[in-house]
C-alpha cells in the first residue's frame, strides 16, 4: 500500500512529460486515487462488518493490484483518472480492515501492534522513492509494475495465513447496529465529528507531502538522486513515528502523546514552508514523517477504541 500511495506522486513528472498535462491536471490525476480512498474506506469497512475483514481485505489488495498494474497503460487523461480512482477504492479498502485486523488482534497492546503494521506503509514509501531515484521520468511506468504486481503476490499468501478477526466471528452472531447509530449513538457524536476532523487535516497535509514533494522538489533545482534521498527521509521519520509513537500510546497518556505529536507535527510543517537548501530541507522533511505520520497513526488507534 506504501508503494501505491506514493507512486503516483513519483510518476507525476513522467506523466505529465508524456501526456502533456497543465499542472491543474497533473493534481486531477494525483487526486483521484485519494478520492478513491474515501470511498473505499467506508465501503470496504462497511462490507467487512458483514462479510469478514479477511475476505474484503484479500478484494481490496487485489483490486488495488490490477488497477496499479492497469495505470502503466493509461492512454489518455480520462482514462488515467477513472484507473487511479478504481485503485484508490482497493487501498481505501485495504488500510480499514489492515488496522482493524490489527487493533482486534492484540487487546492492549493496540497502539504497539497499530503501529507495527502500519509501519509497512512508509517501508513500502522508501522503496517507491529509491525506484524514484533510480529511473528517469520517461520510465514511470516502473513504479507501477511493482505497486500492481507485488500485492497480487501477496494476495495469495494473505489467503493461506492470515486468520479472521475473532472480533469478528464473535460480532457476528449479534445484530447489526445502523451505521448512524453506530457512529453517532450512545453519546460518541463529538467523538465521530472530532475524530474526522482529526483525520481530515492530517491525511490533507500528508497527501500534499506525499504526491506534490517530487514536483516541489525538482521546482528548487534538487536533481533526481537527491529528490529520492529527501522522499526517503520522510518515510524514514515515518518509520521511527509510527513503531516509537505506537509504544509510547500503550504506556503514557494517550492524550499526552497525541499533543506532542501534533504540536510538533505543525511545527515541522511551517519548516517545510519556509527553509531551502539541502540540508534544511532535508531536515524539514524528515521531521514531516516523523509526526505527521505519528498524529495519523495516534487517530488511526484511537478509532478503533471508541466503537
Amino acid at each position: 500500500e506504501g508503494i501505491d500511495l506514493q507512486s503516483a506522486g513519483i510518476a507525476a513528472p513522467g506523466v505529465a512529460m508524456e501526456f502533456g498535462f497543465a499542472r491543474e491536471q497533473v493534481g486531477n490525476y494525483v487526486s483521484f486515487s485519494i478520492l478513491g480512498l474515501l470511498f473505499g474506506a467506508f465501503i470496504g469497512g462497511r462490507l467487512a462488518d458483514r462479510y469478514g475483514r479477511k475476505t474484503v481485505l484479500l478484494w481490496s489488495v487485489a483490486i488495488f493490484g490490477v488497477f496499479s498494474l492497469a495505470t502503466a497503460y493509461a492512454w489518455d487523461y480520462s482514462s488515467m483518472l477513472t484507473i487511479r480512482l478504481l485503485t484508490g477504492l482497493g487501498l481505501g479498502g485495504t488500510m480499514a480492515n489492515l488496522i482493524a485486523l490489527s487493533s482486534e488482534a492484540a487487546p492492549g497492546f493496540q497502539g504497539a501492534a497499530v503501529g507495527l503494521v502500519y509501519m509497512g506503509l512508509p517501508l513500502g514509501s522508501v522503496v517507491t522513492a529509491l525506484i524514484g531515484a533510480a529511473i528517469t521520468p520517461e520510465q514511470w511506468r516502473t513504479v507501477f509494475y511493482v505497486g500492481g504486481f507485488v500485492p497480487l503476490v501477496v494476495v495469495p499468501l494473505l489467503a493461506y495465513a492470515l486468520p479472521e478477526s475473532p472480533v469478528f466471528r464473535a460480532a457476528s452472531a449479534q445484530a447489526r447496529v445502523p451505521v448512524l447509530d453506530a457512529l453517532f449513538g450512545g453519546g460518541r457524536g463529538l467523538t465521530t465529528v472530532l475524530l474526522w476532523i482529526g483525520f481530515f487535516f492530517v491525511q490533507l497535509a500528508i497527501y500534499f507531502v506525499i504526491n506534490w514533494m517530487p514536483t516541489l522538489l525538482r521546482d528548487q533545482g534538487f536533481d533526481p538522486a537527491q529528490t529520492g534521498v529527501i522522499q526517503s527521509l520522510f518515510s524514514i521519520g515515518s518509520i521511527i513515528g509510527t513503531s516509537g509513537f505506537g509504544f509510547l500510546l500503550d504506556r503514557f497518556n494517550r492524550c499526552v502523546v497525541a499533543i506532542i505529536a501534533f504540536v510538533c507535527a505543525i511545527a515541522a510543517q511551517f519548516s517545510l514552508a519556509n527553509v531551502a537548501g539541502l540540508n534544511p530541507v532535508s531536515a524539514a522533511v524528515f521531521g514531516a514523517g516523523l509526526f505527521l505520520v505519528a498524529a495519523q497513526l495516534i487517530l488511526l488507534s484511537t478509532a478503533p477504541l471508541c466503537y
